[in-house]
């Protein structure tokens, strides 16, 4: 989702020090907040998280600092995270313009659907911003009628809305039009090329049509707007996979170990890319920790259903297959 504009550095500097940062401190705080800004121009959401943390080890009240960070969560799609340091925001005092929605946002990020909706209830106006945060709520829900009638209605007031596209050309591809998701995807960077949620969405698209190699090249993209987008490894690391380019895979599986987000999807990568070459153990351990946080992860339970057939483990095969089949019925590999 689009995160709205980040406030300037000045008006940072000026916010942090009227809320008062101990005296001895407040030039590290404001230094901190100065760099954090430079590094969101920069799309540099990891960076300026580490400075904005460090801010407020020494201002734990600053509001600015908790309002940049939940903002930069926002931009790391880090749902949950981002509703907490926003709603410190708004206890600590801040009167932003944005904070509802942005909170009504992280709601969305976070699963909390039927809450944002009621944010849209209480605080929505009729704005392109919260008919927005609706569709991706409504979205969320499988309500897939009532999401595109929300985009429509945010595209009406604003044609050159990249988010609300965003969101409509995934509401059509739900429904089952991949060409006309794909021309709304085209639009959004026909307006702007230059956002890093539009080339994303791209490739996922990519991915779920198995168009392999233009899921590489939207991603790549990515990786060029955002060096350190944990969606970019992600998404490069599964079309590489898929393309049984292991050993190019394994650079992002690295970076996102790098970054340290140890998620099931990564643990899945690891296990993918082990599979590929053969470590079989590596592979099922990875597994393993997928299936202890999320036992219905479906790709995750063929995968080692597979290696527990392989290793003539077949009782456990059965159980682990048989939860596959009754998600996938579908799916002869199953």
């Amino acid at each position: 989702m689009h995160m709205g504009k980040i406030s300037s550095a000045v008006a940072v500097i000026a916010f942090s020090v009227l809320l008062g940062a101990c005296s001895d401190d407040t030039g590290k705080v404001t230094d901190h907040l100065e760099k954090a800004n430079q590094y969101l121009t920069k799309a540099d959401s990891r960076a300026a998280i580490l400075e904005l943390k460090s801010a407020l080890q020494l201002d734990i009240d600053n509001v600015a600092a908790r309002l940049m960070l939940g903002r930069a969560y926002l931009a790391q799609g880090f749902g949950a995270a981002a509703s907490k340091e926003l709603t410190a925001a708004r206890r600590l005092g801040s009167d932003d313009a944005q904070l509802s929605i942005d909170i009504a946002r992280s709601m969305v990020m976070a699963g909390e659907f039927d809450a944002a909706l009621k944010a849209v209830e209480k605080d929505g106006a009729d704005s392109v911003r919260w008919k927005t945060v609706a569709g991706f709520a409504q979205l969320g829900k499988q309500q897939l009628k009532l999401a595109r009638e929300s985009f429509e209605q945010a595209l009406n007031l604003d044609q050159a809305d990249t988010e609300a596209r965003r969101g409509l050309a995934q509401a059509i591809f739900a429904s089952g039009d991949a060409d006309l998701a794909k021309k709304q995807i085209e639009q959004a960077l026909q307006h702007n090329d230059k956002e890093v949620q539009t080339w994303a969405l791209k490739g996922e698209l990519g991915l779920s049509l198995q168009d392999l190699p233009a899921a590489q090249t939207s991603f790549e993209k990515v990786i060029e707007l955002s060096p350190n987008s944990p969606l970019a490894h992600l998404g490069l690391a599964r079309s590489l996979l898929a393309q049984n380019k292991v050993d190019a895979a394994a650079i992002h599986i690295r970076a996102l170990e790098r970054l340290k987000l140890n998620t099931p999807m990564v643990n899945y990568l690891r296990a993918l890319e082990a599979r590929q070459k053969n470590d079989i153990t590596t592979a099922r351990d990875a597994l393993r920790e997928v299936l202890s946080v999320a036992p219905n992860h479906a790709p995750s339970q063929l995968l080692m259903g597979q290696i527990l057939l392989l290793q003539r483990d077949l009782d456990q095969a059965k159980d682990v297959l048989s939860r596959y089949v009754s998600q996938v019925p579908n799916n002869p590999a199953g």
